[in-house]
């Protein structure tokens, strides 16, 4: 039987699967897009004309789907790109922000703070900040610590205290901060994706519970959390938890008190409703159309000698002075070969 931190790490590596399905995605289609909207810029701009030496290059009254398709796929992924890394900044942000605030309050530990971080090895690791609030959290992507206020701490006696860092410290040692920043952002970059919301909830849930497990030693000595969760419900109006921050906050949830409350107790969130799938069929059948005319172009571009000249009928001789080292004029190779046969023979005779 899994356990809560195995199948927290399953639910991680899903979603992580996800945004990396999706970001090879769109490494794979601007890299087969870059060559073809410099092609196409060129022709818009008659540089195609100029660099080719003939009028019948590559050109958009020859292919106008093609044409518009390759300039409509840039655009979108440039603002799927520049949504993403706004997303990231933001988030990062913000986080850093919020951090900073609460540290810029840090005092030296309290006696009672370092007696019970001592026991779990937490010393350097548990920061106490100079406020009433009842503020805790975990913080960190490389480095984690652990983030309490003096106000929580005299709330909670020894045993409620130690119990609290525990939670914490499962957080710490699973780098918490780091996987909730990472999955933050996958989903609000595929935010079209129903299912990931859905996915990112159960992670964020059974990670909760999985802390529990381990303050708990598998939910055998419930008691000093269950006190420590009531007394934090008491000062639920005044405690500081953001939702847009890259934190893992010690929050009073549902899923946590039926876990306490009763063992054999599981969350049941469903993740794969027939909505979901149809949804994610849809997205998945318009990203793969994204892929069709980016190959149908090779056919279009190969119809143009190396996107330039006719393979047929007479050469010109101004035909004849292109250079094949021209890197816009070799899309078809067979057809430049062809034409630069034709072209040493009249330059024989």
């Amino acid at each position: 039987m899994q356990s809560l931190r195995q199948k927290t790490n399953l639910i991680f590596y899903q979603i992580i699967a996800i945004g990396f399905i999706f970001l090879s995605l769109v490494i794979f289609l601007s890299l087969n897009l870059y060559p073809k909207m410099i092609l196409v810029g060129r022709s818009l701009f008659n540089k195609l004309e100029t660099l080719c030496g003939c009028a019948n290059h590559w050109f958009y009254i020859n292919h106008p789907f093609i044409f518009s398709f390759i300039i409509l796929t840039s655009l979108i992924l440039l603002v799927f790109i520049g949504l993403a890394i706004v997303r990231i900044f933001k988030l990062n942000r913000a986080t850093s922000k919020f951090i900073k605030l609460n540290i810029s309050q840090s005092k030296q530990g309290s006696r009672k703070l370092k007696k019970v971080a001592g026991l779990i090895g937490l010393q350097d690791k548990a920061l106490e900040v100079d406020t009433s609030r009842p503020v805790i959290f975990c913080y960190g992507f490389i480095r984690p610590k652990i983030c309490i206020s003096r106000g929580l701490i005299k709330k909670l006696n020894q045993q409620e205290l130690l119990a609290v860092l525990k939670h914490e410290q499962q957080h710490l040692l699973s780098y918490e901060p780091l996987k909730i920043f990472l999955t933050k952002i996958i989903t609000k970059v595929l935010f079209f994706i129903p299912t990931l919301g859905l996915l990112t909830q159960k992670y964020r849930t059974l990670s909760e519970l999985s802390a529990d497990e381990k303050a708990t030693q598998g939910f055998k000595n419930k008691v000093p959390l269950i006190q420590a969760l009531e007394k934090v419900m008491r000062l639920k109006e005044q405690m500081v938890i953001k939702d847009n921050l890259a934190i893992s906050f010690f929050a009073v949830i549902d899923e946590r008190v039926n876990k306490l409350a009763n063992d054999k107790y599981m969350p049941s969130l469903k993740i794969f409703t027939l909505k979901s799938l149809i949804t994610m069929v849809i997205v998945f059948i318009f990203v793969a159309s994204f892929y069709i005319p980016v190959y149908s172009t090779q056919s279009a571009m190969i119809s143009h000698t190396d996107g330039s000249c006719p393979m047929d009928g007479p050469v010109s001789s101004n035909e004849c002075q292109m250079s094949p080292k021209d890197s816009s004029c070799l899309m078809g190779q067979s057809g430049s070969e062809n034409i630069f046969s034709v072209c040493e023979q009249m330059n024989l005779n």
